[in-house]
């Protein structure tokens, strides 16, 4: 799973050289496909690593709708998702091994209500 950038006020990000939420994701991209990389080089094909890109998808709302990345996808610390940020991560390590989106068409409603109901839908 390459895991998603995030942007905490309460820490100097600027001191660990993240400016911004896209410069955080491109780190994060580049270390998880270089290790990704230097395992396919010893391991079996058959072994070939596969990643998640959920930092990708995590990206692309920060990108397109900063309001729901920002109000939406976290929890309270700011780190961690919240239910609507596990869904859109399930969604993507679901495409990611099966290569395809789940049977129900992801969306990423803005009532609890409707996300819960459609993750149960999901586990039949």
């Amino acid at each position: 799973i390459m895991t998603w950038a995030y942007w905490r006020e309460d820490i100097d990000m600027a001191e660990m050289g993240l400016v911004d939420v896209p410069t955080f994701a491109s780190r994060l991209y580049h270390g998880y496909t270089q290790y990704a990389k230097t395992l396919a080089e010893i391991l079996p094909a058959a072994q070939k690593p596969r990643i998640a890109p959920v930092n990708l998808a995590f990206l692309l709302i920060h990108e397109e709708n900063y309001s729901f990345w920002k109000n939406n996808l976290f929890g309270e610390d700011n780190f961690h998702p919240s239910p609507s940020g596990t869904y859109l991560a399930g969604c993507v390590i679901h495409a990611t091994i099966f290569g395809q989106l789940p049977i129900h068409p992801p969306t990423l409603d803005m009532t609890i209500d409707s996300l819960w109901g459609k993750a149960r839908a999901m586990q039949f």
